[in-house]
């Protein structure tokens, strides 16, 4: 699952207000799994770097429900949307970036059972420090 996004955010004191204007989710023809998979929702949140050198989620935004059967190759072109991304006042932001959480679900387990999974898409790791209030990643 990729997706590319396209919108504007707001810095406020206890929270980053993201508007969506455009979100193209699409599902590789390479992918390992060739089956399909339910788009579940989408999460938008704060993600920083660990002292390890890997990076992990902070905040995160509610879920934005989407519920779209999808299989590889396929396209979808999700409209405007909004998530509040909570944040503490102190929070300093130029050690922060914004990430999307794309969950979905295999559709046909050989188990039965459901299985989950995620994606994720960034913007620039500098885009506060740019301050600019744009998202295009």
């Amino acid at each position: 699952m990729q997706g590319d996004f396209e919108g504007e955010y707001q810095i406020l004191p206890d929270s980053i207000e993201v508007t969506v204007a455009k979100a193209d989710i699409r599902i590789s023809g390479h992918c390992p799994y060739k089956g399909g998979r339910n788009f579940a929702y989408l999460k938008f949140g704060l993600a920083t770097k660990t002292e390890s050198g890997k990076w992990k989620i902070i905040e995160r935004s509610e879920k934005f429900s989407v519920n779209r059967d999808m299989y590889p190759r396929d396209e979808y072109s999700l409209g405007t949307a909004y998530f509040s991304i909570p944040k503490d006042k102190a929070t300093d932001l130029s050690k922060y970036w914004i990430v999307v959480e794309l969950g979905d679900n295999i559709l046909y387990s050989i188990d039965e059972e459901p299985v989950e999974g995620f994606a994720y898409a960034h913007s620039s790791r500098d885009i506060f420090v740019k301050k600019e209030n744009t998202i295009k990643f």
